[in-house]
C-alpha cells in the first residue's frame, strides 16, 4: 500500500440544480463515503461550505448520522446564516491562501476525508489556491491505499475557467 494521498478531481459543467443533486449524491455515496466506509464514525472537512455547492454537500453529508462535518470557511458570520445549525456541523475559519494555516486547522481536529468546494482563485484573482491548499489538506489526512477510493475529492467548476485541464 502506498502512503501517498489519493485525490479525485471531478470536473463537470453543471447546468441545473437536478444535475448538481445527482452528481453530489452519486459522488458522495459511491466515492467519498465508500473511501471512509470502514471509519465509523467519520469526520469530513468541507471547504467552501457557504457556497451553493458546499451547502448542498453539507446537507447531503448530514443524511449519514455517523458523519461529522467540519466546515472550513472564510466568513463565520455568513456560515452561521446559511449552514444548518446542527450538533454534527462544526464551523471554523480557515485561510485557504495560507498552506500553514490549512495544515494546522486540519490537524487541530479529526478528519477522514475532504470535499473541496471552495473557489479555485485567491483574493488576488490569479493565484490558484486549490493547487496550493488541496495537496496540503490531502497530505494531512489518514493515508489510504492507491487501490482505495479517494479520501480527498475536488468538487469544482474549475474546469470551466481552466479549459486546458
Amino acid at each position: 500500500a502506498s502512503s501517498a494521498p489519493v485525490i479525485a478531481f471531478v470536473h463537470q459543467t453543471i447546468t441545473c440544480s437536478s444535475h448538481l443533486h445527482a452528481m453530489i449524491h452519486a459522488l458522495l455515496l459511491s466515492t467519498l463515503l465508500a473511501s471512509a466506509g470502514a471509519l465509523r464514525p467519520r469526520t469530513v472537512i468541507v471547504t467552501g461550505a457557504t457556497g451553493k455547492t458546499g451547502q448542498a454537500v453539507v446537507r447531503e453529508l448530514l443524511k449519514d448520522d455517523q458523519t461529522t462535518i467540519r466546515c472550513f470557511v472564510r466568513n463565520e458570520t455568513k456560515a452561521k446564516e446559511v449552514l444548518p445549525e446542527h450538533p454534527r456541523v462544526r464551523i471554523g475559519p480557515v485561510d485557504l491562501e495560507d498552506p500553514e494555516n490549512v495544515e494546522q486547522r486540519t490537524l487541530d481536529g479529526d478528519a477522514d476525508a475532504v470535499v473541496w468546494c471552495a473557489t479555485g482563485l485567491a483574493s488576488d484573482g490569479s493565484t490558484l489556491i486549490d493547487q496550493i491548499s488541496l495537496p496540503t489538506l490531502a497530505k494531512a489526512l489518514p493515508k489510504v491505499s492507491r487501490d482505495a477510493p479517494p479520501n480527498c475529492v475536488m468538487l469544482s467548476s474549475a474546469a470551466v475557467t481552466r479549459p486546458g485541464w
